[in-house]
C-alpha cells in the first residue's frame, strides 16, 4: 500500500470504534494492534474471510490478532462463499459477474448471509 493511503487508513483507524474489513492481512494486523494501546477507541474489529486456513496462519504469526481475539475486541467471521479461486474469491462470483468481477453488487450476498 502506498504511504500516502497507509497513513490515511492508520489515521482513521485510530479515530474509530469499530473496524470491519473483508479480507484479513497486514490491516488486520494493525488493527489488532491498535486496539491494544492503552489509549486505544478502536475496540470492535471485525475481520470477514473467504476460509479458516489463511485466517488461522495470522493467529499463528501474530500476537496482536490473538491477544485482539482472546480479549473479545477482535472477532472473525468465516463467509460461506462455497468453493474460491485466488484471493478468497467465490468461483460463483466470477461466473455470475464476468472476469473481471465488477459486473454485480456480490458483497450484500456475503454480508446477509454472514452477520
Amino acid at each position: 500500500m502506498p504511504f500516502v493511503e497507509a497513513s490515511e487508513l492508520l489515521q482513521h483507524m485510530r479515530a474509530a470504534r469499530r473496524y470491519l474489513e473483508w479480507g484479513s492481512g497486514g490491516s488486520t494486523v494493525l488493527a489488532a494492534w491498535l486496539s491494544l494501546l492503552p489509549d486505544a477507541r478502536l475496540s470492535e474489529l471485525y475481520s470477514l474471510e473467504s476460509g479458516t486456513a489463511f485466517f488461522d496462519s495470522l493467529r499463528r504469526q501474530y500476537a496482536p490478532i490473538r491477544h485482539a481475539e482472546a480479549t473479545g475486541k477482535l472477532k472473525y467471521l468465516a463467509a460461506q462463499v462455497g468453493p474460491t479461486i485466488a484471493w478468497g474469491y467465490p468461483q460463483a462470483w466470477t461466473a455470475r459477474c464476468g472476469s473481471n468481477n465488477t459486473n454485480c453488487n456480490h458483497e450484500h450476498d456475503v454480508w446477509r448471509d454472514t452477520l
